[in-house]
């Protein structure tokens, strides 16, 4: 089973086994490629997500490029991480509205 995401120029791929994740990934390589459109090798990037230690790959290789794997990454305004645990994530929101309360310290107490 495969689950995508998309908005604007971002697409996330959710899948429960490595096959069914490459096999998307060509799949979206290959109506790309009809379309004119080109998957950025800079940006794409895969994450496994598990609370259990596995050996896992560090790329993807899909038609004539690989991909590196990451730990985590932001997605929507969101961190995901590989281990599924939620602390990064609260950190990151927490960054975000200190930034946010400076920058905004002339207009407003904080």
């Amino acid at each position: 089973m495969v689950q995508t995401n998309e908005y604007a120029n971002d697409v996330v791929i959710i899948s429960r086994n490595l096959l069914a994740l490459e096999e998307a990934l060509q799949e979206l390589d290959n109506i790309s490629e009809e379309t004119g459109l080109i998957i950025n090798q800079e940006t794409t990037k895969h994450m496994k997500v598990s609370k259990k230690t596995h050996n896992q790959c560090n790329q993807i290789a899909i038609g004539g490029y690989t991909n590196k794997r990451v730990s985590s990454f932001p997605c929507l305004g969101s961190v995901t991480n590989d281990d599924n645990c939620i602390s990064e994530e609260i950190t990151h929101i927490i960054k975000k509205g200190d930034r946010a309360c400076y920058a905004y310290k002339g207009l407003t107490k904080c």
